[in-house]
Parts: C-alpha cells; sequence; structure tokens
C-alpha cells in the first residue's frame, strides 16, 4: 500500500522530472518513472492521481497521452483533473459555439494522438478555430480516445500474441519440414535399397528355377533353414555349457602341469647332487677299503676280530653295530668293531698302517 504523503510524493517528482531535458520526458517509461519516484501508480489514490496530473500537465507540460501513460490513467481522467472536473457538455451548454466541418474535426483527432495538441488552446493556434470551439472539441475528441484506447491496447496486445504464436508455429512448422525432408531422403533411400533387393530377388527366382526349384517350396526351405539354424544355435549352447563344466578340470589340470614340472625340476636337481654323492661314497669306499683289505694298509691298532684298541668308549655310541664290553677296573668300557663300521675309521687321527712305525706324534688316547 500507498504510505508516503502527496508533499513528498510531489518533492520526488519535481526533483526527477526537473533534471530531464524535454526529449528526455517524451520517451520515460512508466518503468522508469516508478523507480525513480519508489510509488506504483496503480497504489496511489485516485484524488493523487489528479494532483499529479494537473502538476505534470502545468509545470512540465507533458501531454495528455504521456500522461496516461505514466499515471495508468485514461485520457478522460487526464482531462478532467486538469480542467478541474468540468463536463465537457455543460461547458458545450454555457458557450457559444460554432460548427465545426468534418475535415478540421479530423485534424483536431491527429493533432491530439500525435501529442502535438495538448490542450484547447493548441487546437485554436493550429485550427484557427474560436476557443469554445477547440474547448469542446478537444473535450470530445479525448473522450473519444480515452474509450477507444483500452479496446486498441487489447488489440494491440492480442495481434502480438497471435504473432507470437505464428512465429512459433512457423519454427515447428520449420522443424517439421527439415524432419519431413530428412524422412524423404531416407525413404528414398530404402526405396532405393528394395529396389536392389527385388532384383536381386528376381535374379535368384530365375536361378532356383533354373536349377529345378519351385517357388512354391522356398517357405518349407526357408522353414527348415530356421529349424537348422535353432538346433545349430542350441548345440552352440551345449557346447558352451559344456566348456563351462571343463574349464575347471582344464584349469586343475595346468596347475598339476605345472607343479609336475616344478616336481621334475627339482627331481633332476636332487639326481644330480644324488650322482655327485654317489660318486663321492663310491670313491670313499674305495680309498677306505684299501684299509681292510690289504694287510699292509690295516691298522696296526685293529686287532684280530677287527676292535680298534686306541679308542674306548665309556658310553654306547647309538647307530654303530659291533660293540664289546669290557670291564676294567670297576668301570665299563665299550670297544667298536671297526671292520664292520669302517667309516668311523676314515676321519680316525690315530691310523697308522701295519707296514708303518707310529710317528713320535701319534698319541693313543681315551675318550
Amino acid at each position: 500500500m500507498f504510505d508516503t504523503s502527496l508533499e513528498e510524493l510531489i518533492s520526488k517528482i519535481r526533483e526527477f522530472l526537473g533534471g530531464l531535458e524535454s526529449e528526455e520526458i517524451k520517451q520515460l517509461t512508466r518503468k522508469e518513472f516508478i523507480e525513480a519516484t519508489g510509488v506504483n501508480p496503480l497504489n496511489i489514490s485516485s484524488k493523487y492521481r489528479k494532483e499529479l496530473a494537473r502538476i505534470l500537465y502545468h509545470e512540465f507540460n507533458i501531454p495528455y497521452r504521456k500522461i496516461c501513460e505514466l499515471l495508468a490513467m485514461s485520457m478522460r481522467d487526464v482531462s478532467r483533473a486538469i480542467r478541474g472536473g468540468a463536463s465537457s457538455k455543460k461547458t458545450a451548454k454555457r458557450s457559444r459555439v460554432i460548427e465545426i466541418d468534418v475535415e478540421l474535426q479530423a485534424k483536431a483527432i491527429e493533432l491530439v494522438r500525435s501529442g502535438e495538441a495538448r490542450n484547447p488552446n493548441d487546437l485554436v493556434l493550429k485550427l484557427k478555430i474560436p476557443l469554445e470551439s477547440a474547448e469542446q472539441l478537444f473535450n470530445k475528441v479525448v473522450e473519444n480516445e480515452g474509450i477507444t484506447i483500452v479496446s486498441v491496447l487489447e488489440a494491440v496486445r492480442e495481434l502480438d500474441e497471435r504473432i507470437k504464436e505464428a512465429e512459433e508455429f512457423k519454427d515447428m512448422l520449420t522443424d517439421l519440414i527439415y524432419d519431413i525432408e530428412n524422412k524423404s531422403a531416407e525413404l528414398r533411400e530404402l526405396l532405393k535399397r528394395s529396389e536392389n533387393l527385388a532384383e536381386k530377388l528376381e535374379k535368384y527366382s530365375r536361378e532356383l528355377e533354373r536349377q529345378g526349384v519351385k517357388l512354391e517350396k522356398l517357405p518349407d526351405l526357408l522353414s527348415l533353414i530356421r529349424q537348422l539354424e535353432k538346433k545349430i544355435v542350441d548345440q552352440e549352447k551345449k557346447i558352451r555349457d559344456l566348456e563351462n563344466l571343463v574349464i575347471p578340470y582344464v584349469k586343475a589340470v595346468k596347475e598339476l602341469l605345472n607343479r609336475t614340472t616344478q616336481l621334475e625340476n627339482e627331481y633332476s636337481d636332487l639326481r644330480r647332487k644324488f650322482v655327485e654323492i654317489k660318486r663321492f661314497i663310491k670313491l670313499f669306499e674305495i680309498g677306505l677299503n684299501r684299509r681292510f683289505t690289504f694287510e699292509e694298509y690295516k691298522c696296526k691298532f685293529m686287532d684280530k676280530e677287527g676292535y680298534c684298541t686306541t679308542f674306548i668308549f665309556l658310553e654306547p655310541l647309538p647307530y654303530v653295530s659291533g660293540i664289546k664290553a669290557v670291564i676294567r677296573e670297576g668301570k665299563v668300557n665299550y670297544y667298536i668293531n671297526v671292520e664292520n663300521n669302517k667309516p668311523i675309521c676314515a676321519s680316525c687321527p690315530s691310523y697308522e698302517p701295519q707296514g708303518i712305525q707310529l710317528s713320535e706324534y701319534s698319541i693313543r688316547s681315551k675318550v
């Protein structure tokens, strides 16, 4: 709602319009007027608008039509506000007027519509007619213009809407034409392809007839082909199912083959080491057997039964066979039959062949 006093509103309007040129006032729109004053004329009372109309007309020489636009008033209300509400008909009765011909009336209408006639005085100056007649003519034209302006504006607005709808329809029609052209091109392409297919079909038909195949049997052949295709599809599905069943086993076999290859490599490595060990043992046995085969190489500390007299053990050794127990001085001494346990003699530090005298560094010890 409007809560500003009339004096404040008039002050704002005077301040705003006072800084504008006459040409700028003519180009002024209602939106700009509202932004400058901060008040929408539609929210102002009729009394305030009439007062503002008088100020706009008398102080700033703004034409009736422009006042109608800025204050959202009809031409008749503007005329009454400026003339103080006097009725044009009553004025006509009180005043002596002369009859005005149609040509002058037409010129008066043009002057009012163009804004050149802002009051009856302008008609007197332009048409050279008495003031009373000019006043009557001006009021009548303004009254008629006020009646028709609304319908004209509505007609213009409706025309704009129709033009907008026509433009939208034009765009739709353009798109439709474009689609039709594209579809036409596609149809032409399909027609061309169908003609080619028809030619090929006719050619195949002649070839089939030449080979003795009747066309009436062609549907049966096509049906048979479809059945075969279906069977092929079924067989392919079965093959895929079998593949799905076999794949896990194939994977397991591959893993087994990989493990087998790995074991084969390990076995080859072990076999190589075994051959080396076997060769070493063979050489070891060849050298060791000389100590027990030839008399001159037999150890002088081995008795005739094959027991070693050099090393005496106070406890029996594990993994040794052929042990003899002898009690001496209340203790049990164990003698090993080295002839049955030849590897023991291989690393014996006291070994001395019978054909060679024991060196002075040889030491007999008990273990």
